[in-house]
């Protein structure tokens, strides 16, 4: 057995923890996989007691590896093992004599008898009574660090050090904090998680909502060499958040391929990444993400954000929306963040209005927020328009029907309009000619929008011609390759000759046949031309 780290204490008792993979806990010897470093410490005291009862007593920790936004610092610290089982075995027939659960600050009293061999050994497992952290779906072994087998039949103290076991115990620590934090908000205890993590697995990082698993790097070879999620927290806790949406509110995002400064995403990937964005910051109080990769790290923060603020607009960037809930969180405030709200009434809507929204997106924790009561309406639209968010109605309302005062001018620059509140209509009047060619278009489509352009006849009510997609390409409402939220692929374009001079009317609403990727709301120019 490798005694890397060992100690000796007052007496002569001599011990060492190793990482060792435990699926039904019968004990035994398994050689302990290849893990990436950080120790697991156990320090205590062995009583004798009359009558031949026996007092295992002391504490336990891992060591956590501490990193900044450039990576890993190269110090660590040594954190307790919360709320974990412990156990005392018996050598000689793998018999569990005693068991119980470490507390807060990782201290553990075990109490037992053996009448067999004094040759026991204590086994700490990387599980609490809603967490699991396992290698790997196939084989579904819970982690767990064993010391080296020592004699009960006498008295002392000891402390021993192990090299191996750190990994698997920082993940059920960070998921330990996750789920505090949440027991915090819902008053109940929490459903079990299971946490999957092998060095060298080629399992990516994830959370599974059809077996409530969270899964994370191991540095692949093939696609990740040296990229393992076991010390990320913020990763960690990302994942997390997702966890926290499928349990207690609704999540419908098609998951796939995202980035940090794309702001054409799936309306319903942005608040399902953002949230995660957002939850991870929340638990920890800190709004930087930082993500390591061997001995150097990507990191952004959402107080700002940074360093993506040009690219982080609109209610498709899931660091926009992630910036949105962060702004009303922290107490943090920039000039137009004028919220401290704290956690409580984001999880509110989060909880208590979104599992009943067709299509879970920002625009939904908007119309939430409202209709639960939050009100701060001017500071809600500060922090949203700050993101370029534009939840409000635009300048040329009330615009919901014909009116011939009501014009746009034929190749001036063109006119901003949002599609908002749900239903609204965008109705303007344009002088034609007889005779002479005339292109509508939608332009600079942004924050989900989706239109369809109507022309209507002199009467206002009319319709002679319509455009949905002027690419022609016409996407199912329950998409499964959904179109990217950018500026034209939604866009409507129409060309008309006018049969008579006098006035025309284009009327632009979203879309019928607008995927379920792109939003209920929505930016968009709109300009009459010739040809």
């Amino acid at each position: 057995m490798n005694n890397l780290g060992l100690r000796q204490s007052v007496f002569v008792m001599l011990s060492i923890f190793l990482l060792i993979i435990d699926g039904c806990r019968s004990g035994g010897d398994s050689s302990p996989p290849a893990a990436t470093g950080g120790a697991v410490s156990l320090s205590g005291s062995i009583k004798l007691v009359t009558g031949g009862t026996i007092i295992l007593s002391g504490s336990i920790k891992y060591e956590d590896k501490l990193y900044d936004n450039s990576g890993f610092t190269g110090s660590t610290i040594f954190k307790p093992i919360r709320f974990a089982s412990i156990e005392v075995v018996r050598d000689i027939d793998s018999a569990v004599l005693s068991s119980t659960i470490t507390d807060s600050d990782g201290i553990y009293s075990l109490v037992f008898t053996n009448t067999d061999s004094p040759g026991i050994y204590i086994r700490v497992i990387a599980e609490t009574s809603n967490l699991h952290v396992k290698n790997n779906v196939i084989n579904g072994n819970i982690y767990a660090a064993r010391s080296d087998t020592f004699d009960t039949s006498k008295a002392g103290d000891f402390t021993t050090l192990s090299v191996w076991a750190g990994g698997a115990f920082n993940i059920l620590d960070v998921l330990t904090d996750g789920m505090i934090f949440l027991s915090s908000l819902t008053g109940t205890p929490q459903p079990m998680l299971t946490a999957f993590w092998e060095k060298n697995s080629c399992d990516g990082t994830y959370f599974d909502g059809f077996d409530n698993s969270i899964h994370l790097l191991g540095g692949c070879p093939v696609a990740n060499p040296g990229d393992t999620d076991e010390y990320d927290d913020d990763i960690i806790l990302h994942e997390f958040g997702h966890f926290a949406a499928a349990n207690f509110s609704e999540d419908d995002s098609q998951g796939g391929d995202h980035f940090l400064d794309d702001n054409t995403e799936d309306i319903r990937l942005a608040w399902s990444e953002g949230w995660a964005h957002f939850f991870s910051s929340a638990i920890r109080g800190n709004p930087r993400q930082v993500d390591t990769i061997l001995s150097i790290a990507s990191s952004f923060e959402i107080e700002g954000p940074s360093p993506l603020a040009s690219s982080t607009i609109y209610t498709t960037s899931e660091v926009s929306v992630a910036t949105v809930l962060w702004d009303i969180f922290d107490n943090t405030n920039e000039a137009f963040d004028a919220l401290s709200l704290g956690i409580s009434p984001i999880w509110d809507v989060f909880y208590g209005y979104l599992p009943t929204a067709p299509s879970v997106s920002i625009e939904d924790f908007w119309d939430g927020w409202f209709k639960r009561g939050h009100g701060f309406e001017t500071e809600m639209l500060n922090i949203t328009e700050d993101r370029k968010m534009e939840l409000f109605e635009d300048n040329f309302e009330q615009d919901n029907s014909p009116d011939p005062t009501r014009k746009i001018t034929v190749n001036e620059p063109a006119k901003h309009h949002t599609i908002y509140p749900l239903g609204d209509k965008d109705v303007v009047a344009f002088d034609v000619t007889q005779g002479q060619t005339y292109t509508i278009e939608t332009l600079n489509l942004s924050n989900g929008a989706d239109t369809f352009l109507e022309i209507l006849d002199s009467n206002g009510t009319t319709v002679i011609a319509s455009n949905d997609n002027y690419s022609g390409i016409t996407y199912p409402i329950n998409c499964f390759m959904c179109p990217p939220n950018d500026a034209t692929t939604l866009s409507s374009r129409v060309k008309i000759t006018a049969s008579n001079t006098g006035i025309l009317y284009a009327r632009i609403t979203r879309s019928s046949s607008a995927p379920n990727s792109a939003g209920m709301y929505g930016s968009y120019d709109l300009k009459a031309s010739f040809p």
